[in-house]
This record gives C-alpha cells, sequence and structure tokens, in this order.
C-alpha cells in the first residue's frame, strides 16, 4: 500500500487520509468498547456459560495489526503480480508482433531490391538494342593496347634506372674509400 504505515503500540493507521485515520480510530475504539463490555459481562454473570464464551474484541491489539497488514500486504501483492503478468503477457505479445513485422519488412525488402535490379536490367538490355555496337568501340581498342605497351616500356625504364642508380653509387661509394 502507497504511503501506508503502522503504529503498533497504538491505535492510528496513517495512509495520508485523515478519513482512512478516523474509520481506523473508530473501528478499534467499536472493536475495544465490545471487548470491554463483554469483560464485564462475565464478570457479573459468574456462570459456566459466560466463561464458555470468547471475548468478540481482540485482546492483542498489536498481532491484530499485524495480521491486518499482513493481509493487505498479501492483497497488494496478487495484485501487483496480477499486474506483472499483463504486462509480461503485453511484452511477449509485442516481442511477436515486433518479429512479425520485421520478417514483413525484410521480405518487402528484398522484394523491393529484385524488382530494382530487374527494372536496370531490362533498362540496360533497351539501351543496348538501340544504341547497338557504338562506333568508337574499336578505336577504343586500340588505344587500350597501346597504353599497355606503353605501360611495359615505363616499367622497363624504371628498372634501368634503377640499376644506374645502383651501379652510381657504388661508384661513388668506391671512390671514396
Amino acid at each position: 500500500m502507497e504511503g501506508v504505515s503502522h503504529d503498533f503500540g497504538s491505535s492510528t493507521q496513517t495512509l495520508g487520509s485523515k478519513s482512512r485515520t478516523t474509520a481506523s480510530s473508530v473501528l478499534w475504539g467499536h472493536l475495544l468498547t465490545k471487548g470491554s463490555s463483554a469483560s464485564s459481562i462475565q464478570r457479573t454473570s459468574q456462570g459456566s456459560s459466560a466463561s464458555s464464551l470468547a471475548p468478540i474484541a481482540p485482546m492483542d491489539k498489536a498481532g491484530t495489526s499485524l495480521r491486518v497488514l499482513l493481509h493487505d500486504t498479501q492483497a497488494t501483492l496478487e495484485k501487483f503480480s496480477s499486474r506483472v503478468d499483463a504486462l509480461t503477457g503485453g511484452v511477449d505479445q509485442s516481442r511477436r508482433e515486433i518479429m512479425t513485422v520485421q520478417k514483413l519488412f525484410q521480405q518487402d525488402r528484398e522484394k523491393m531490391v529484385d524488382e530494382t535490379v530487374d527494372l536496370v536490367n531490362r533498362c540496360q538490355r533497351e539501351i543496348q538494342k538501340a544504341v547497338g555496337s557504338p562506333a568508337q568501340v574499336s578505336r577504343v581498342d586500340e588505344i587500350h593496347a597501346e597504353l599497355v605497351a606503353v605501360d611495359r616500356r615505363l616499367e622497363t625504364l624504371d628498372k634501368r634506372i634503377d640499376m644506374l642508380q645502383m651501379v652510381w653509387s657504388c661508384h661513388m661509394h668506391c671512390f671514396v674509400l
């Protein structure tokens, strides 16, 4: 219970509202007056029937308060437990729904990618049909072959320059010594 404190030495329970405190005081006052009237009846009637009757009011106020507190705690715990069960059920349901949405998004994304690839391929085929083989293709191939040959020549020249630098450094090293 929110804000509940029990004072076992006195007859008040504090709940944050005065109506609960006065109701508790009235209850204890009623129970205690019944208990005192039952004990006075028992004292006056000195009979066996009066001694066999148990008092209606509790004699142990602290024990009764503790039992009431335990009962309230149990009721609150049961309410809390049912709310937790409802929440965990909701979480499980939400998790299943999220997984379903993820699968649907994945399927939709795959479908969209497939459609895009198909569209690009179709566009490429249509462009190739319309353009055919460009006139520059043969000339581009010739230029490519010439560039490859020039690249080879440059590599050979790089190797020769490296050899000349090595010979020069050896030659300079010999004269220095």
